[in-house]
């Protein structure tokens, strides 16, 4: 007896259906799409590791300096400019008035920003003219500006610390940072650091206009700016002891630390500049105090902190440049702030 067999069953199992192709395709894409996501994932967290290492060893090399140069007295210093620049003014002028120590203050404020600059002017010295005949310039701008007369503020703070004066402090171990971290993108001989994006990053050597945008002494300081610095410096002084009843933080309340300049406690420069005469004019040369009271470089008794800031995955700064001009170059907030909020700094201790 012969067994049928039954051709057409045989025939419809050789392939897949059409449904079940589209199934098999769809499961497929999903899984490719997973794995995408997750590559990603991982990619973006190699970035933001990355450009985190990269803060902490910028800020190790410039909270040493920084150490450094606070022990560093400039009394000496001070005492000679007192008695070499008595006509800097004018012919009439001079600093023989001038209280030493509140001189001395004010020449670690100018030698600051030759140790840590973010524009070109902060190398100009206490002239506060660019290769003038006084020869006040700081040494190695005049190495710089052969490469580039108008660098960045990652350009000098590169530059700051491999070249300039440190007081003491150990160097930046440039062998500990990978090599795409420094580059020169604009190939005009003056490396730069780059976070983890290829994005130059940005220096604030006195970041006051975090909480006076206005750059004035005189302005309270808002909670919102309050909560947009704290972003950047999650360990600004002045925590709120009772977080669900903030409060502005008053200009003449002395006992805030949010209130004083770690480089002027006392407030020296602004005792200096309310006594007026020669002594007050020869601080608006030095810090360019405009006639409506805006301070160029920081705003006096206010608190700041060095800062090294990343624009983040958005590449999206949300602050004013360090290249701007006032009160602007002092790390004011863009309005709205969204951008601010993936940005990384040297002041952060793992995520926000």
């Amino acid at each position: 007896m012969q067994r049928s067999i039954n051709t057409t069953d045989s025939r419809s199992r050789e392939g897949f259906t059409m449904i079940e192709l589209l199934v098999v395709m769809t499961i497929i894409a999903l899984l490719f799409g997973a794995v995408l996501f997750a590559m990603g994932r991982s990619t973006e967290n190699a970035r933001v590791a990355g450009t985190r290492t990269l803060l902490k060893q910028i800020d190790a090399a410039i909270q040493d300096r920084l150490e450094a140069f606070q022990r560093h007295s400039f009394r000496s210093e001070a005492s000679a400019i007192r008695a070499k620049y008595n006509s800097i003014v004018s012919p009439t002028s001079n600093l023989d008035g001038a209280d030493l120590t509140q001189l001395e203050t004010l020449v670690r404020k100018v030698r600051y920003r030759e140790m840590l600059p973010q524009r070109k002017e902060d190398l100009f010295g206490l002239d506060n003219t660019d290769n003038s005949g006084t020869d006040d310039d700081a040494q190695y701008w005049k190495w710089v500006r052969t490469k580039d007369s108008n660098p960045s503020s990652t350009e000098l703070l590169y530059a700051a610390l491999t070249r300039g004066p440190s007081y003491g402090g150990a160097p930046l171990q440039l062998d500990d940072i990978p090599s795409q971290y420094i580059v020169d993108s604009d190939g005009d001989g003056l490396l730069e650091f780059v976070d983890g994006w290829g994005q130059p990053l940005r220096f604030y050597n006195a970041p006051t206009g975090l909480l006076r945008p206005s750059g004035y002494a005189t302005a309270d300081i808002s909670i919102l700016n309050q909560q947009n610095a704290r972003v950047f410096v999650p360990g600004l002084p002045d925590v709120l002891l009772d977080p669900s009843m903030p409060s502005d933080v008053s200009a003449d309340d002395y006992a805030s630390q949010l209130n004083r300049d770690p480089l002027d406690p006392l407030g020296d420069l602004q005792s200096m500049m309310s006594g007026g005469g020669a002594i007050a004019a020869w601080v608006t040369a030095r810090f360019r105090v405009d006639d409506m009271g805006v301070w160029d470089y920081s705003a006096p008794n206010t608190y700041y902190t060095p800062l090294v800031v990343s624009a983040g995955s958005d590449e999206q700064l949300g602050l004013k440049e360090p290249s701007g001009t006032g009160a602007e170059r002092l790390g004011v907030v863009e309005s709205p702030p969204d951008a601010i909020y993936d940005n990384l700094t040297n002041r952060q201790r793992g995520g926000l």
